[in-house]
């Protein structure tokens, strides 16, 4: 395929503005709404710093391989030290049209493969950069970011329950697409944050009682189960949701492999909508 060279170029600008500390030029190449740029809204440019795996040290950034799915292109980059020649790490950004120009909307300190495929991502316990990043180790929210009352309690919480950042990230924009649809004022900011957090936690594959976060919040486990059944059927919340999910979809190869050629008698999947709560335990 033919690779535009400032799908190339977008990469280095964004180095060079972490460097220099160019707030003006880091905002101009991120994606509106993006993972990359709702990372930076929430913790600085320290947590693009670690995403993009700038703590391992000097090093050399080598664009290796590349992959281009469904508009947009994911870009490899092998970490080699400076000072050793070795490799030290990876990097992998998500670039894609924004307006007349290329942008950068996901930055993931790993291999390619690991975009797809969880069991192919390192082991934040080896990994410094990794860890900060997955794990929201070290990073505060940060002071310039403009959050409600909703938000501000849940990225709180999420990251003192040692959520990864990206599973924050998409917290917040769940948030805030379902408040720019839906009246919130017919529950508590605890309430909401409950659900949000709920619903998040069911997109980790991980099932954890809506009891647990209505008492995290401090609200009535009622209020909360109606909070959640209102936000999931409202936002029609699925399992693999592109939109929320911190799991890759396997659809999203899939319908790769068909454009390719491959894989023609495999179905997409179907996936089924989060599971709504009883409300009247009575």
């Amino acid at each position: 395929m033919h690779l535009p060279r400032e799908a190339i170029d977008v990469v280095w600008r964004f180095f060079d503005a972490v460097i220099e500390d160019d707030t003006l030029a880091l905002a101009s190449l991120l994606v509106p709404n993006s993972d990359a740029a709702l990372m930076r809204e929430l913790f600085g440019t320290p947590a693009l710093i670690a995403a993009s795996g700038m703590l391992r040290g000097p090093c050399i950034i080598r664009i290796g391989r590349l992959l281009s799915l469904e508009g947009c292109i994911w870009l490899e980059g092998e970490q080699v030290s400076s000072e050793s020649g070795e490799t030290v790490g990876y990097v992998v950004f998500r670039v894609e049209p924004f307006g007349d120009r290329w942008r950068i909307s996901e930055i993931l300190p790993w291999r390619l493969e690991a975009v797809h495929y969880i069991a192919e991502r390192p082991d934040p316990m080896t990994d410094n950069s990794v860890a900060i990043m997955l794990l929201s180790v070290g990073l505060s929210i940060s002071p310039s970011a403009h959050l409600d009352a909703v938000e501000q309690r849940l990225v709180e919480t999420m990251r003192n329950d040692h959520y990864p950042v990206t599973v924050i990230t998409r917290a917040v924009r769940m948030w805030r697409d379902f408040k720019n649809v839906s009246d919130v004022g017919t529950h508590s900011e605890g309430a909401w944050a409950a659900a949000i957090q709920r619903a998040t936690t069911l997109l980790c594959l991980l099932d954890e009682p809506i009891e647990q976060f209505a008492l995290a919040y401090g609200v009535e486990v009622s209020e909360a189960r109606r909070a959640y059944n209102e936000l999931i059927n409202t936002l029609g919340i699925t399992y693999f949701d592109e939109r929320y999910s911190p799991i890759p979809d396997p659809n999203e190869l899939i319908r790769h492999a068909k454009r390719m050629g491959a894989m023609e008698d495999v179905e997409l999947m179907e996936h089924e909508m989060l599971p709504e709560e009883p409300e009247d335990m009575a």
